[in-house]
Formats: structure tokens, C-alpha cells, sequence
């Protein structure tokens, strides 16, 4: 996904989102439901010079 933030382009990538139904199910106001797991991947940390009151530092 491409950003842009006070002029200056980026891109980023969501991280995947893994989602596993579970045998627990139930009605919540007469509807019914199940339950759902989610397992998130890890996301890289970025590696960018960033500027701070002309400082640059490395998040």
C-alpha cells in the first residue's frame, strides 16, 4: 500500500491475518455465531532514516 504523509511518499505492507473457526458455537439474540482464533503474522520493523527537529534517528 503506498502512503503519503506531509508530502513525502511510503509504502507499507498490512500484515496477513489468519482467521481458524473453533466447535464452540451459540446464539447471541437468537442468531447464531461461532467463535473465531486469529493469528497474526509479524510485521518487519521498518529500517528507515527518519527526521526529527532536524535530527535524524532510526526507528
Amino acid at each position: 500500500m503506498d502512503l503519503k504523509y506531509r508530502g513525502i511518499s511510503y509504502s507499507t505492507s498490512a500484515p496477513s491475518v489468519e482467521a481458524m473457526t473453533t466447535p464452540e458455537q451459540g446464539t447471541f439474540r437468537g442468531a447464531p455465531f461461532a467463535w473465531k482464533h486469529y493469528r497474526t503474522a509479524a510485521a518487519a520493523l521498518p529500517t528507515e532514516q527518519l527526521r526529527f527537529l532536524g535530527r535524524p534517528y532510526t526507528r
